[in-house]
């Protein structure tokens, strides 16, 4: 099985900028397939997708590349992903991934230690409840519940922390018919206070990010969150491509700034239409974006 860092084609000694630049390479091919009339591929895509988010946020975090370097070691040969070129030009068995697949396929001897541990289904190594990648192998143990964000084990069907069903949380997409589908966008709102890390997760199976201005919603005339601009700086840059629109907050005064950071598409409710002149205010929005 592929290291991440084999998948990114980097060495294992890459600095952030030099992964940062793999990761956005191999996203901006993949995502271009996520649209494509051939099932098989648009599966392979999502596939791809999935798997570049869960590198990225493992390898841009010190600390979580810290372990998973400890967990796996920094040698082997050079692998990666298959070409997305390829793959349009040729059909091709479903791409090897670094799996996430939950399986309970163990032992029944380490079914029963399961009690006192996480099993790794690639290798039967047990590893300490709580542990995000086998010791021995590097397979993904845990992950982070995209409901409420705690690290879960990836084997399970439900979070044990919040009890989401986590294979339906993250597959509600995939489930929608297909013209539908196509004949309209799908987007990923979220809070202020939300974990981008779910975000980014969940992103390349919407076509754009509702960033919420503030936490309070359903309510005009609420002051645009700081940590709302800071969040679309920090998915502009590491999601490239991806469409963000902003909601709750958003007027004459701040707008500008907010399409600096990223923003490409702006909701305006109060700000336009508390203005003494809604129209002139409408005409200023528009010339904007």
């Amino acid at each position: 099985m592929p290291t991440y860092y084999e998948i990114l084609k980097v060495q294992s000694t890459a600095t952030i900028t030099e992964i940062e630049t793999a990761l956005d390479e191999q996203y901006n091919q993949w995502r271009r397939l996520v649209t494509h009339h051939d099932p098989n591929v648009v599966n392979q895509a999502n596939q791809a997708l999935q798997t570049l988010e869960m590198i990225r946020a493992t390898l841009i975090d010190l600390e979580k590349r810290s372990v998973y370097d400890a967990a796996i070691g920094v040698n082997g040969p050079v692998g990666g992903l298959a070409d997305p070129e390829t793959l349009l030009r040729a059909s091709v068995p479903p791409i090897r991934l670094a799996s996430t697949q939950r399986t309970d396929q163990v032992s029944p001897t380490a079914a029963i230690a399961r009690l006192d541990g996480w099993v790794c289904a690639q290798c039967q190594t047990m590893n300490p409840i709580k542990t995000r990648f086998c010791s021995k192998c590097g397979q993904q143990l845990g992950l982070d519940c995209p409901n409420c964000s705690k690290l879960t084990k990836a084997s399970d069907a439900y979070c044990m922390e919040c009890g989401v069903n986590i294979e339906e949380f993250e597959h509600f997409l995939e489930g929608l018919d297909m013209y539908m589908r196509d004949n309209m966008e799908i987007g990923l709102a979220f809070k202020p206070s939300d974990d981008l890390s779910v975000v980014s997760r969940l992103s390349h199976k919407v076509d754009f990010l509702h960033c919420m201005g503030s936490d309070k919603i359903g309510f005009q005339g609420e002051t645009f969150s700081e940590k709302a601009l800071e969040n679309i700086k920090f998915l502009k840059k590491n999601l490239p491509g991806i469409v963000i629109s902003v909601d709750i907050g958003v007027n004459l005064e701040n707008a500008k700034t907010i399409l600096d950071a990223g923003a490409d598409r702006l909701t305006v409710g109060s700000g336009m239409w508390k203005n003494p002149d809604p129209i002139g205010a409408l005409e200023t929005f528009q010339s904007l974006v």
